[in-house]
């Protein structure tokens, strides 16, 4: 048995699958490992140089995507390990920070899940944890509640130094305990991408397990490789996610009013981003995205929140495309 599975979702990012590759072998010596990458049918040729440089990897290929947390469990599933880490394609690891994290585990039997400290490139902290979502924080400024209420609400600016709990970790560098998920289950599969790992941190709370950030566990992450490649689709993706986390997790009426207020939100923020936009004579292109996105997303509420327009629904389609031909 290995002491780490290492599964990283690959869906057309041949570049930064290969810089991440390069970083665990490099970075990682003193615990023994496996890699799994579960492929949603990508298109970029990254699986075939994959298999050139790393023989020994084990691709799952899946016929289309899955979306994150089905190709994950597919990973969880073949591994082999005594514990099972997540790593997105576009994350680069640094020297032993994948050793500390078993060392963490080891010396942590309530601990379920542990995330790294995700960082820039130029080695400034991201954000690396979150609270778990609740009405005032979606429809409000999370930013001044953590402002307002840094205990409940802690940053990465207040942050400590040593390993501490927090309610979720972001999910591109995490390791799972699998005793911990035969308790929780497996990541839901109804979420196609985002959120899972925040339901899945919430699932562990509730069954007693643990859930920590480990500051000097360190990691580069590039930010949304394969977001990045389809905005709009992605960012609708989101907010069904959301909804879906809400009604799940939240009770009915929370549920209800974040579906009726969302679209406020979002009319408001149309609004001052059009002010905004004119007044700057449409010079500003950061606000000439944020009027499309903020449309974009209006829209998709006012057409009845349809899913054939997120992420999933295009999954769909080319499943669809796939048995024709």
């Amino acid at each position: 048995m290995f002491d780490l599975s290492i599964i990283i979702i690959n869906w057309n990012t041949k570049k930064a699958l290969l810089d991440c590759l390069s970083s665990v072998y490099s970075n990682t010596k003193n615990i023994s490992y496996e890699v799994i990458i579960v492929d949603n049918a990508s298109t970029d040729g990254s699986v075939e140089e994959t298999k050139t440089k790393y023989s020994s990897i084990n691709v799952i290929n899946n016929e289309r995507n899955l979306g994150f947390a089905a190709s994950l469990n597919k990973g969880i599933k073949s591994a082999k390990s005594k514990y099972i880490l997540s790593l997105n394609s576009d994350a680069r690891v640094t020297e032993e920070a994948l050793e500390s994290m078993v060392m963490f585990m080891d010396d942590n039997r309530r601990v379920g899940i542990a995330g790294a400290q995700l960082i820039n490139e130029d080695g400034n902290l991201q954000n690396s944890f979150d609270n778990i979502p609740n009405l005032i924080t979606v429809l409000l400024n999370k930013k001044l509640f953590r402002l307002l209420f840094p205990s409940k609400y802690p940053s990465k600016k207040e942050q400590p130094d040593n390993p501490f709990e927090v309610e979720s970790v972001v999910g591109a560098c995490m390791i799972i305990r699998p005793e911990a998920l035969v308790q929780t289950g497996l990541l839901d599969e109804n979420y196609f991408v985002f959120l899972e790992e925040t339901d899945l941190c919430l699932q562990m709370e509730k069954h007693g397990w643990k859930v920590m950030l480990l500051p000097d566990s360190k990691v580069y992450h590039m930010q949304g490789e394969t977001k990045k490649q389809i905005l709009i689709p992605a960012k609708i993706e989101y907010l069904n996610s959301l909804y879906k986390f809400f009604r799940k997790n939240k009770s009915f009426p929370s549920y209800l009013l974040l579906r009726l207020l969302y679209p406020v939100r979002l009319l408001l923020q149309l609004d001052i981003a059009i002010i905004l936009f004119l007044v700057t004579f449409g010079l500003a292109r950061t606000l000439r995205l944020k009027c499309y996105i903020y449309f974009c997303l209006f829209a998709w509420h006012m057409l009845g929140c349809p899913e054939s327009i997120t992420l999933k629904g295009i999954s769909e389609r080319d499943k669809k495309r796939y048995s024709n031909n």
